[in-house]
């Protein structure tokens, strides 16, 4: 009994083993994810640059074309598109023409 009261007082050197193991292995992990994450960073960044960005005259005659919409609406829509996501203009290019304002006035409310 008395050598259990001095060995619950002490750390063992398998203690330490397991310690430092569990610590080399927690840190492996966490290299493993903020690897990943930068990849996958890096892989959204290349497919954003893929996507040509629209120019701004294209821009306007297609949000002027969009059939109920106001004049400051258009010229707002338009700011809104050339700053925003180029997939979100693709977007608005391929709805069908009935679509086409609720998309703009979603838009302008974002």
């Amino acid at each position: 009994m008395e050598g259990e009261l001095v060995s619950e007082g002490r750390s063992s050197s398998k203690d330490l083993t397991n310690s430092s193991s569990r610590k080399r292995e927690k840190d492996s992990v966490a290299d493993a994810v903020s690897s990943f994450a930068q990849s996958f960073r890096e892989y959204v960044q290349s497919k954003i640059k893929d996507i040509p960005r629209p120019t701004c005259q294209e821009t306007y005659t297609v949000v002027s074309q969009v059939f109920g919409i106001s004049r400051s609406q258009i010229i707002r829509a338009v700011k809104s598109f050339m700053n925003g996501n180029p997939d979100e203009f693709l977007m608005l290019k391929e709805l069908p023409e009935d679509e086409k304002l609720e998309w703009v006035l979603l838009r302008l409310t974002e």
